[in-house]
């Protein structure tokens, strides 16, 4: 709800009192429980632009929940906007993996491998993962047309 409110420091302060309490044993929370806390937790550090924070709870969400896709995508994206491209790479496969296609954060994942591939010079696996994106992706996305300019621009060195 907080989230929603737009007040990102509320959301902090009662998810690290949550937290605080299971450190220190007054409470308990499943594993799932602490992954999903950590998760939001890392939402309202990237909407404070507060980046290494929220890399560190995307780790820590899938630290608790190794089998949580969401998790391992936000991590992914966040090691990407820390220009750690190879990691957030194998990461977004790994969220792939985990979530499948029909997973709501899937075309960003598959556009994340297809920018990260490029990036590391894999054409033929960034095509591959561009035009899954576009199989993929709501009709309106915004990265369509730059995927669909990407797959032309590689697509013509194939030739």
């Amino acid at each position: 709800m907080l989230s929603q409110m737009g007040s990102p420091r509320d959301g902090l302060a009662e998810l690290n009192a949550i937290l605080e309490r299971t450190r220190d044993g007054s409470s308990t929370l499943s594993d799932a429980a602490r992954s999903e806390a950590h998760l939001l937790a890392g939402d309202f550090y990237t909407d404070l632009h507060e980046r290494e924070k929220a890399r560190s709870e995307y780790d820590a969400a899938l630290r608790a929940g190794p089998q949580n896709g969401e998790a391992a995508f936000k991590l992914a994206r966040a090691l990407r906007v820390l220009g750690k491209v190879e990691p957030a790479m194998t990461l977004a496969g790994r969220a792939l993996t985990l979530g499948g296609d029909s997973s709501r954060y899937a075309a960003d994942a598959t556009l994340l491998v297809g920018d990260a591939q490029r990036e590391l010079k894999h054409p033929a696996e960034a095509l591959k993962a561009y035009r899954k994106y576009l199989e993929i992706a709501p009709p309106d996305a915004a990265s369509r047309a730059e995927a669909a300019r990407q797959i032309q621009r590689l697509g013509s060195k194939d030739e």
